[in-house]
Protein backbone atom coordinates (compact mmCIF):
# COMPACT_ATOMS: atom_id res chain seq x y z
CA UNK A 1 0.00 0.00 0.00
CA UNK A 2 1.44 3.01 -1.19
CA UNK A 3 -0.83 5.71 -0.41
CA UNK A 4 -2.13 6.49 -3.58
CA UNK A 5 -5.86 6.23 -4.57
CA UNK A 6 -7.10 3.19 -6.54
CA UNK A 7 -10.17 4.35 -8.66
CA UNK A 8 -12.91 1.87 -8.26
CA UNK A 9 -15.24 1.78 -10.64
CA UNK A 10 -19.16 1.93 -8.96
CA UNK A 11 -21.97 0.14 -10.60
CA UNK A 12 -24.63 2.31 -12.30
CA UNK A 13 -27.92 2.03 -10.04
CA UNK A 14 -30.35 0.58 -11.51
CA UNK A 15 -33.59 2.26 -12.99
CA UNK A 16 -36.19 3.32 -10.72
CA UNK A 17 -39.30 1.36 -12.01
CA UNK A 18 -42.73 2.22 -10.50
CA UNK A 19 -44.32 -0.75 -8.96
CA UNK A 20 -46.81 -2.27 -10.57
CA UNK A 21 -50.42 -0.94 -10.10
CA UNK A 22 -53.06 -3.25 -7.95
CA UNK A 23 -55.93 -4.67 -9.82
CA UNK A 24 -58.55 -2.04 -9.75
CA UNK A 25 -60.98 -4.32 -7.26
CA UNK A 26 -58.02 -3.67 -4.67
CA UNK A 27 -59.16 -0.12 -4.70
CA UNK A 28 -62.79 -1.53 -4.34
CA UNK A 29 -62.07 -4.02 -1.33
CA UNK A 30 -60.09 -1.38 0.42
CA UNK A 31 -62.52 1.52 -0.10
CA UNK A 32 -65.79 -0.89 1.21
CA UNK A 33 -63.44 -2.28 4.19
CA UNK A 34 -62.88 0.94 5.54
CA UNK A 35 -66.51 2.34 5.03
CA UNK A 36 -67.67 -0.63 7.03
CA UNK A 37 -65.15 0.60 9.88
CA UNK A 38 -66.61 3.93 10.04
CA UNK A 39 -69.83 3.15 9.86
CA UNK A 40 -69.41 0.64 12.59
CA UNK A 41 -67.65 3.30 15.08
CA UNK A 42 -70.04 5.73 14.13
CA UNK A 43 -72.53 3.27 15.35
CA UNK A 44 -70.79 2.23 18.24
CA UNK A 45 -70.45 6.17 19.27
CA UNK A 46 -73.89 6.65 19.02
CA UNK A 47 -74.94 3.79 21.33
CA UNK A 48 -72.80 4.77 24.05
CA UNK A 49 -74.46 8.22 24.16
CA UNK A 50 -77.54 6.94 23.95
CA UNK A 51 -76.78 4.75 27.17
CA UNK A 52 -74.83 7.16 29.32
CA UNK A 53 -78.02 9.34 28.61
CA UNK A 54 -76.44 11.76 26.26
CA UNK A 55 -78.41 13.52 23.14
CA UNK A 56 -76.18 14.63 20.55
CA UNK A 57 -76.69 18.03 19.83
CA UNK A 58 -78.33 19.04 22.74
CA UNK A 59 -75.52 19.90 24.90
CA UNK A 60 -74.83 16.64 26.42
CA UNK A 61 -78.21 16.15 27.69
CA UNK A 62 -77.70 19.11 30.13
CA UNK A 63 -81.36 20.92 30.44
CA UNK A 64 -81.58 24.20 32.29
CA UNK A 65 -84.37 23.41 34.86
CA UNK A 66 -86.68 20.63 35.39
CA UNK A 67 -89.60 22.43 34.48
CA UNK A 68 -90.41 24.96 31.46
CA UNK A 69 -93.51 26.40 30.03
CA UNK A 70 -94.69 25.55 27.59
CA UNK A 71 -94.25 27.48 23.81
CA UNK A 72 -96.91 29.93 23.22
CA UNK A 73 -97.55 34.12 23.60
CA UNK A 74 -95.51 35.93 26.31
CA UNK A 75 -98.64 36.46 28.02
CA UNK A 76 -99.57 32.36 27.93
CA UNK A 77 -96.32 31.24 29.10
CA UNK A 78 -95.81 34.45 31.87
CA UNK A 79 -98.81 32.94 33.28
CA UNK A 80 -97.46 29.46 33.56
CA UNK A 81 -94.54 30.11 34.61
CA UNK A 82 -96.60 32.62 37.85
CA UNK A 83 -98.84 29.44 38.31
CA UNK A 84 -96.30 26.93 38.50
CA UNK A 85 -93.74 29.01 40.87
CA UNK A 86 -96.46 30.13 43.36
CA UNK A 87 -97.63 27.41 45.58
CA UNK A 88 -93.65 26.46 45.83
CA UNK A 89 -93.35 29.65 48.34
CA UNK A 90 -95.10 29.05 51.70
CA UNK A 91 -95.76 30.66 55.27
CA UNK A 92 -94.61 28.82 58.23
CA UNK A 93 -98.61 27.48 58.71
CA UNK A 94 -97.97 25.91 55.06
CA UNK A 95 -100.37 28.69 53.22
CA UNK A 96 -99.12 30.26 50.36
CA UNK A 97 -97.01 33.81 51.01
CA UNK A 98 -98.81 35.34 48.08
CA UNK A 99 -99.93 34.81 44.39
CA UNK A 100 -97.72 35.91 41.24
CA UNK A 101 -99.88 38.07 38.70
CA UNK A 102 -98.09 38.42 35.13
CA UNK A 103 -99.34 41.78 33.19
CA UNK A 104 -98.27 43.87 30.61
CA UNK A 105 -95.87 47.24 32.61
CA UNK A 106 -99.44 48.53 33.53
CA UNK A 107 -100.54 50.95 36.52
CA UNK A 108 -104.29 51.50 37.62
CA UNK A 109 -105.26 55.14 38.05
CA UNK A 110 -109.04 55.24 39.19
CA UNK A 111 -111.17 53.05 36.29
CA UNK A 112 -108.09 53.61 33.66
CA UNK A 113 -104.92 51.52 32.58
CA UNK A 114 -101.87 53.11 32.27
CA UNK A 115 -98.91 51.99 30.39
CA UNK A 116 -95.34 52.50 32.37
CA UNK A 117 -93.42 54.21 29.07
CA UNK A 118 -89.81 54.51 31.12
CA UNK A 119 -87.96 53.17 34.38
CA UNK A 120 -85.73 56.26 35.29
CA UNK A 121 -82.91 54.54 38.26
CA UNK A 122 -81.47 57.64 40.33
CA UNK A 123 -78.06 55.88 40.69
CA UNK A 124 -76.04 56.51 43.64
CA UNK A 125 -73.68 58.93 41.98
CA UNK A 126 -76.47 61.24 41.72
CA UNK A 127 -77.08 60.36 37.69
CA UNK A 128 -80.64 59.42 36.54
CA UNK A 129 -80.64 56.51 34.05
CA UNK A 130 -83.87 56.60 32.31
CA UNK A 131 -84.72 54.18 29.99
CA UNK A 132 -87.52 53.08 27.89
CA UNK A 133 -89.77 50.42 27.90
CA UNK A 134 -91.59 47.81 25.35
CA UNK A 135 -94.67 46.07 26.05
CA UNK A 136 -93.23 43.57 23.53
CA UNK A 137 -89.69 43.67 25.34
CA UNK A 138 -90.96 43.78 29.30
CA UNK A 139 -92.99 42.40 31.66
CA UNK A 140 -94.37 42.70 35.14
CA UNK A 141 -94.96 40.77 38.19
CA UNK A 142 -97.13 41.48 41.47
CA UNK A 143 -96.74 39.49 44.26
CA UNK A 144 -99.60 39.71 45.92
CA UNK A 145 -100.07 38.37 49.33
CA UNK A 146 -104.04 38.75 49.30
CA UNK A 147 -103.59 41.39 52.57
CA UNK A 148 -104.57 45.30 52.61
CA UNK A 149 -102.97 46.66 49.49
CA UNK A 150 -101.09 43.10 48.34
CA UNK A 151 -99.15 42.77 51.62
CA UNK A 152 -98.69 39.56 53.53
CA UNK A 153 -101.80 38.61 55.32
CA UNK A 154 -100.70 36.79 57.89
CA UNK A 155 -97.50 36.14 59.99
CA UNK A 156 -94.78 38.97 61.14
CA UNK A 157 -92.71 40.96 58.75
CA UNK A 158 -88.84 39.37 58.87
CA UNK A 159 -85.32 39.09 57.87
CA UNK A 160 -85.78 35.11 56.93
CA UNK A 161 -89.72 36.07 54.85
CA UNK A 162 -88.42 39.21 53.14
CA UNK A 163 -85.40 37.03 52.07
CA UNK A 164 -87.89 34.29 50.97
CA UNK A 165 -90.19 36.48 48.52
CA UNK A 166 -86.48 37.79 47.03
CA UNK A 167 -86.17 34.60 46.18
CA UNK A 168 -89.48 34.49 44.78
CA UNK A 169 -88.83 37.16 42.40
CA UNK A 170 -85.90 36.41 41.45
CA UNK A 171 -86.75 32.65 40.29
CA UNK A 172 -89.60 34.39 38.76
CA UNK A 173 -87.33 36.54 35.85
CA UNK A 174 -84.59 33.58 36.08
CA UNK A 175 -87.41 31.48 34.07
CA UNK A 176 -89.16 34.60 32.30
CA UNK A 177 -85.64 35.44 30.55
CA UNK A 178 -84.95 31.65 29.95
CA UNK A 179 -87.69 30.87 28.27
CA UNK A 180 -89.71 33.94 26.99
CA UNK A 181 -88.60 34.99 24.07
CA UNK A 182 -87.84 38.71 23.57
CA UNK A 183 -87.96 39.84 27.14
CA UNK A 184 -85.18 41.89 27.73
CA UNK A 185 -86.44 43.22 31.34
CA UNK A 186 -88.70 41.99 34.28
CA UNK A 187 -90.21 44.59 36.80
CA UNK A 188 -91.39 42.58 40.04
CA UNK A 189 -93.58 44.13 42.23
CA UNK A 190 -92.60 42.99 45.95
CA UNK A 191 -95.69 42.85 48.78
CA UNK A 192 -95.50 45.64 50.48
CA UNK A 193 -95.16 45.72 54.74
CA UNK A 194 -98.82 46.36 56.19
CA UNK A 195 -99.52 50.34 56.43
CA UNK A 196 -96.21 51.03 54.31
CA UNK A 197 -96.68 54.00 52.16
CA UNK A 198 -93.68 53.16 49.27
CA UNK A 199 -93.63 49.74 47.02
CA UNK A 200 -90.11 47.77 46.65
CA UNK A 201 -89.57 46.61 43.29
CA UNK A 202 -86.97 44.42 41.73
CA UNK A 203 -86.24 45.53 38.38
CA UNK A 204 -83.76 43.48 35.93
CA UNK A 205 -82.55 43.68 32.76
CA UNK A 206 -81.39 40.69 30.91
CA UNK A 207 -77.56 41.39 30.89
CA UNK A 208 -77.99 41.67 34.87
CA UNK A 209 -78.69 37.86 34.87
CA UNK A 210 -76.55 36.63 32.62
CA UNK A 211 -74.19 34.43 34.72
CA UNK A 212 -77.44 33.11 36.01
CA UNK A 213 -79.02 32.12 33.29
CA UNK A 214 -75.93 30.25 31.36
CA UNK A 215 -75.41 27.70 33.84
CA UNK A 216 -78.39 25.22 35.33
CA UNK A 217 -80.79 26.74 37.88
CA UNK A 218 -79.64 24.11 40.21
CA UNK A 219 -76.27 25.72 40.20
CA UNK A 220 -78.03 29.22 40.99
CA UNK A 221 -81.11 27.80 43.30
CA UNK A 222 -79.81 24.38 44.34
CA UNK A 223 -82.77 23.28 47.02
CA UNK A 224 -85.90 21.55 45.30
CA UNK A 225 -88.54 23.64 47.46
CA UNK A 226 -87.48 27.17 49.26
CA UNK A 227 -87.68 26.78 53.09
CA UNK A 228 -90.76 28.30 54.64
CA UNK A 229 -90.98 31.77 55.83
CA UNK A 230 -89.48 31.14 58.81
CA UNK A 231 -86.26 28.80 58.31
CA UNK A 232 -83.26 31.01 57.72
CA UNK A 233 -81.94 29.23 53.87
CA UNK A 234 -78.61 28.58 54.69
CA UNK A 235 -77.37 26.82 51.80
CA UNK A 236 -78.80 29.65 49.02
CA UNK A 237 -78.92 32.80 51.43
CA UNK A 238 -75.91 34.47 50.64
CA UNK A 239 -76.61 34.39 46.30
CA UNK A 240 -80.22 35.22 46.69
CA UNK A 241 -78.85 38.20 48.44
CA UNK A 242 -76.06 38.87 45.89
CA UNK A 243 -78.39 38.56 42.84
CA UNK A 244 -81.21 40.63 44.19
CA UNK A 245 -80.30 43.81 46.63
CA UNK A 246 -77.97 45.33 43.61
CA UNK A 247 -81.15 45.43 42.05
CA UNK A 248 -84.04 46.13 44.93
CA UNK A 249 -85.78 49.63 44.61
CA UNK A 250 -88.72 52.08 46.08
CA UNK A 251 -90.75 52.91 43.53
CA UNK A 252 -93.07 55.95 42.84
CA UNK A 253 -94.84 57.09 39.48
CA UNK A 254 -95.06 60.34 37.82
CA UNK A 255 -97.18 60.68 34.45
CA UNK A 256 -95.37 61.87 31.16
CA UNK A 257 -96.31 64.52 29.26
CA UNK A 258 -96.83 62.64 25.71
CA UNK A 259 -99.17 59.88 27.59
CA UNK A 260 -97.98 57.16 30.48
CA UNK A 261 -96.17 56.71 33.22
CA UNK A 262 -92.85 57.14 34.43
CA UNK A 263 -91.73 54.44 36.91
CA UNK A 264 -89.11 56.38 39.30
CA UNK A 265 -86.85 54.12 41.21
CA UNK A 266 -84.51 54.68 43.72
CA UNK A 267 -81.79 52.27 45.07
CA UNK A 268 -82.70 50.24 48.61
CA UNK A 269 -79.30 51.73 50.50
CA UNK A 270 -77.72 48.03 52.04
CA UNK A 271 -76.95 48.14 55.92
Amino acid sequence: MDGSLTSVETPAPAPLVAPPAPPRDYFAARFIAVYAALVAILVGATGALVAFGIHPGFGGGTRWSAWRPSSGSAATMTKEIADHLAPDYRLQSGAEVDAIVPSAPTVTAGTSTISIGAVAIHQTSGHTDVQPLSNSSTTMYTLCGLGSHCSIRTGKPSITRGQLVHREGLEVALYTFKYVHGIQSVIVFMPPAVGATATTVLYYQRSDLQYPLSRPLRDTLPLALPPRSTTTDTVEGGTIDALTYPHLYTSALTQLQPGGALLILTPIPIA
